[in-house]
């Protein structure tokens, strides 16, 4: 588990751990503390858990280089990768493990269910609703996933099968697709990816659009890393955009106003403003100006890695 400032979460998701119906002492949590200045080491050395604890410490440099730290350092047959921010059901190990009872090369991706109710900010509900569609979209194709639909924060595999292919790629230092790169590697190395709907986990997420956007900015760099390793790659294949041919709005959306920002650089703010506003207003549509800002900011991310690196100096790297 990688976390990077995650005092407040770590405890939901460390007390899901500790209440599994698969036993204790058939499994370890290796915590990867990825230079964290909240006081997660003081709260992780003051647990007493069920289960078998180790903590990881390492300088500030990414979810990738984290999950590596932690693959070097775990014991089990079998790898479960888990995001600090979620909450494991009762039986998420176990079904993890029954899906490798055959000892087959196997990558397991578990389902993340969001918390909504009534109390939810529009943002995190839109959030919720958009991942929503997506499992819809993978579980129509069947348990077997490409590895352009495999995401690593509730997934699974054979310790020596991602050692095989060499872990994570540790270029990706920012926010994003460092899942998607590695799932093509095991995809190619024949490991079978697969869909495990029983393996739930629950996610309170609580970013706001300007989070949010961030996090767009730097996937968008993290498609030119992706581009760079993969040449051979349709980026249709991996960059998060609609299939359909998109409306001259969005075209100015995406390759207008990012070419506008290179020279007006308080664009970016202006957008973040524009969406906020018509969210408080509570805006006709909001979805589709929450998609449309999400774009935008994609693209700026991957103009700017494109040209000048990723947008990422002077900011942690989660």
């Amino acid at each position: 588990m990688p976390t990077y400032n995650g005092r407040d979460s770590l405890p939901k998701t460390l007390g899901a751990l500790g209440r599994q119906t698969f036993p204790a002492e058939r499994y370890e949590v290796v915590v990867v503390v990825d230079g964290s200045e909240d006081g997660t080491l003081e709260l992780l050395a003051a647990l007493e858990p069920s289960f078998e604890l180790r903590t990881v410490w390492q300088e500030n440099r990414g979810r990738a280089a984290a999950i590596n730290a932690g693959l070097a350092a775990a014991h089990g047959e079998v790898v479960v990768l888990l995001d600090d921010d979620l909450e494991p059901a009762r039986t998420f190990l176990a079904e993890h493990a029954r899906a490798h009872g055959d000892g087959r090369p196997r990558g397991v991706v578990g389902v993340v269910r969001f918390r909504l109710d009534g109390s939810t900010p529009p943002f995190a509900r839109y959030w919720g609703w958009r991942f929503e569609h997506f499992l819809a979209r993978i579980g129509a194709l069947g348990p077997e996933l490409p590895w352009s639909s495999t995401y690593t924060g509730a997934f699974s595999a054979r310790l020596e099968d991602l050692v095989a292919v060499g872990g994570f790629d540790e270029s990706f230092d920012g926010y994003g697709l460092e899942d998607y790169e590695l799932a093509l590697r095991l995809s190619r190395a024949g490991v079978e990816l697969r869909l495990c709907p029983d393996a739930v986990a629950l996610h309170g997420y609580a970013k706001s659009f300007p989070q949010a956007a961030w996090d767009a900015r730097e996937r968008g760099g993290s498609a030119v890393t992706f581009k760079r390793l993969h040449p051979d790659v349709d980026p249709r294949e991996f960059e998060p955009i609609d299939a359909a041919p998109p409306s001259i709005l969005r075209r100015f959306v995406r390759y207008v106003l990012p070419e506008v920002s290179r020279v007006l650089p308080f664009v970016p703010q202006l957008v973040v403003q524009a969406v906020e506003t018509a969210e408080n207003h509570r805006a006709s549509r909001l979805d589709y100006i929450y998609t449309l800002g999400l774009e935008y900011f994609f693209f700026l991310g991957r103009l700017e890695a494109s040209r000048h690196g990723r947008p990422t100096a002077g900011r942690a790297r989660r």
